[in-house]
């Protein structure tokens, strides 16, 4: 029997642990499953022309907020060009909605409910056999009308679950998924997770093998899926410790929550080397009321303190999530769970949308919130008793701007600069301000380049504060050098006139490069010019520069940001 197993995913880069467990699932029970994978961003033509090609007769789709759309819209194309063809849908985007998926869908034949690997094998068979399946955990278009189980099915020993990854040897460059542990000890009333009571672990004997073989094939990024990945802190630690020794580049992401961090664990992770590790970590909000309502029993004071601890120590990246559209947050509530959590200044700040998700308590709990919602994926709120429509679309404009800029690393110094001395650290009224400029300039849902973002935010500063006009050209001029200048200097951050000529005439000074630049001292002048800008400045903070003069950024290659800032004091200036 031909079988294809079908991911859609949301990039290129990334990769479909569901599918790879069926896949070796299958392969322990005798069957043979052949692997497909796309991006939502290819055409709908050439998925369903690569899925033909191959005459299925069972096509799996695994199921997201993300491509369900484009899944139904292939399994009804598929249907139509190969009707003996049998459809399986699985995922958690129809594991609590599979009645009303497969009465929407005709071209649906089965869907598996929760965790698949067991009884994928047995759908198989049974197939394979001619028979109609009657499996715990899986509807048919037969049990219609009937409920077929209570709650989607669930792995009971994780060691059952076989390796992914046996056999990939190509995932250099690409994020992959990992998954040490299954469900979350928090019922936040949002989220699918909560659905399942109770964490489930793989034994450590099989995670840290597997985990050095997937780091020798050098993947970009490995992504922990666990939900709370510090739920037991010991094995947590266990497993920084182990990754922490091993070879090469690959960054470990993994969320974590931070009400569970003591000063023992703190300590450990800030011993952890740098640029190795992300940890994303579900802030949500810090609405007291709200925290109550969405079953999150949080203090506060405790995890900030954690987090700046962690920002301090600076080795780990911190992603910070918010989510808008929580019951008992308006706008205005809303506003200082941004502030509270902006202060913390993490790496990554991402401004969400509450999803309403199917089976979720909340959606559940819709009616008594007044929420209206999206009826189609992603479900999103658009409204509810504490945020109007409007307000909503205003928290969109400032989440694009977040992104464009402070998530972009844009910028930096002058974003700080501004909300300190002009907005008393309340960081959401400068952001809702350049989000009403972004918006009435038509900017908002077009894209936009670096440079053009630089220019744009240094018009805006021009229009509202003229009276620090040089401070704030020199500021973006440093953030632009900073970063990686792939581009020339947007209009009115003009080079100072005779820079070039000058870093000219110091690169030729040996005793220039040996004080400043020792790694250059044998490479020709134009090697050395494509690795090296120099800059006069007159009106930066005392904390970029203590004095007026000229600064040297090294970049160690192109579209890198720069390596070293060096300032260049006056006695150099004096003897050229």
């Amino acid at each position: 029997m031909r079988v294809v197993l079908c991911a859609v995913n949301a990039k290129y880069i990334h990769s479909n642990l569901a599918v790879l467990y069926l896949h070796e699932a299958a392969l322990a029970a005798g069957r043979d499953c052949m692997i497909r994978e796309f991006s939502i961003n290819d055409p709908p033509g050439y998925i369903l022309s690569e899925l033909y090609q191959h005459h299925p007769q069972v096509v799996g789709f695994s199921c997201y907020i993300w491509n369900i759309e484009l899944v139904f819209r292939l399994c009804a194309d598929l249907k139509r060009i190969s009707p003996q063809c049998t459809v399986v849908l699985g995922g958690p985007e129809v594991s609590y909605s599979a009645l009303e998926t497969l009465a929407d869908n005709p071209a649906v034949d089965f869907i598996v409910s929760g965790e698949g690997e067991e009884v994928w094998p047995q759908l198989l068979a049974a197939l394979e056999a001619g028979d109609y399946p009657v499996l715990s955990g899986v509807y048919c278009r037969a049990g219609l009308g009937q409920e077929i189980l209570t709650k989607p099915l669930t792995v009971g020993n994780m060691d059952d679950l076989p390796f992914p990854y046996r056999g990939v040897t190509k995932i250099e460059n690409r994020i992959v998924y990992f998954e040490s542990s299954r469900g979350c000890p928090y019922q936040c009333s949002y989220c699918i997770s909560s659905l399942s009571s109770g964490v489930r672990y793989r034994s450590l004997h099989r995670v840290m093998p597997e985990l050095e073989y997937l780091n020798a094939l050098q993947p970009v990024e490995i992504k922990f899926v666990d939900r709370t990945f510090n739920c037991d802190q010991s094995r947590a630690r266990t497993i920084l410790e182990f990754i922490a020794q091993l070879p090469g580049r690959t960054r470990y992401h993994m969320e974590i929550s931070p009400q569970l961090l003591n000063d023992t664990f703190l300590n450990f992770l800030e011993s952890l080397p740098s640029n190795r590790f992300a940890f994303e970590i579900g802030v949500q909000s810090t609405h007291v009321p709200t925290l109550r309502a969405i079953r999150r029993c949080v203090e506060w004071d405790k995890i900030s303190s954690s987090i700046l601890r962690l920002r301090r120590a600076g080795n780990i990246h911190l992603h910070l999530d918010l989510i808008a559209g929580l019951p008992e947050e308006d706008y205005s509530a809303f506003r200082i769970s941004f502030d509270e959590t902006y202060r913390l200044k993490p790496q990554h700040l991402q401004l969400g949308f509450l999803k309403m998700l199917p089976g979720t308590s909340i959606r559940r709990e819709a009616e008594s919130g007044r929420y209206h919602f999206q009826h189609h994926p992603p479900y999103e709120v658009l409204c509810n008793r504490w945020l109007g429509y409007e307000e909503l679309v205003r928290l969109h404009h400032i989440e694009d701007v977040l992104e464009k800029y402070y998530n972009a690393g844009l910028a930096e110094n002058t974003l700080n600069d501004v909300i300190s001395q002009h907005y008393s650290n309340e960081a959401f009224s400068f952001w809702e301000g350049l989000a009403a400029y972004w918006h009435e300039h038509g900017f908002y849902g077009v894209g936009v380049g670096i440079a053009e973002r630089y220019g744009i935010l240094k018009n805006y500063l021009d229009l509202h504060y003229p009276q620090k006009k040089a401070r704030y050209q020199e500021l973006l001029k440093y953030d632009v050098l900073k970063g990686a200048p792939a581009f020339k200097l947007p209009p009115g951050l003009e080079s100072t006139p005779g820079c070039a000529e000058l870093l000219a005439r110091l690169l030729k000074q040996e005793r220039f490069l040996k004080q400043y630049l020792p790694e250059f001292s044998r490479q020709l002048l134009r090697e050395m010019k494509n690795k090296i800008i120099m800059e006069r400045f007159d009106h930066l903070p005392a904390n970029l520069r203590p004095v007026p003069g000229y600064t040297i950024f090294v970049y160690p290659s192109k579209g890198r940001p720069a390596s070293r800032i060096i300032d260049i004091d006056a006695f150099w200036e004096h003897n050229i």
